[in-house]
């Protein structure tokens, strides 16, 4: 997820989500701001390739592709909508499952709360 902040800042969150069903689980996040205005569009398909660059990087310590999903921050309601098609196709040409929103629950609980500070 990201945020716009102040002064062409842009406040970007990733989170990873460790679940282990019916015994709750744990996460990880990481935040850093840009100094650079994005566009929507690009902006999206910005956060869109670094979870798939993490989701790489989690594949060299054996983690099952199968078991990995992409939560977007994409909604078919918002202004979003318009790049679902495209965002979540790159996401599964790499290989990776991808969720929007309601089902990217990582995305808009997680990182979406831990952009916002």
């Amino acid at each position: 997820d990201s945020q716009k902040a102040r002064r062409r800042k842009h406040t970007f969150v990733l989170s990873i989500a460790l679940v282990d069903e019916g015994n709750g689980g744990i996460f990880f996040i990481k935040k850093w701001r840009e100094d650079k205005t994005y566009a929507l569009a690009e902006k999206l398909y910005k956060e869109a390739y670094l979870l798939i660059e993490l989701a790489n990087e989690l594949k060299e310590y054996n983690i099952e592709t199968d078991k990995i999903e992409l939560h977007l921050d994409l909604s078919e309601d918002g202004r979003s909508g318009k790049f679902i098609k495209g965002v979540v196709g790159m996401c599964t040409a790499y290989g990776f499952d991808a969720k929007v929103k309601n089902e990217a629950w990582a995305s808009s609980g997680l990182a979406d709360r831990y952009s916002k500070h």
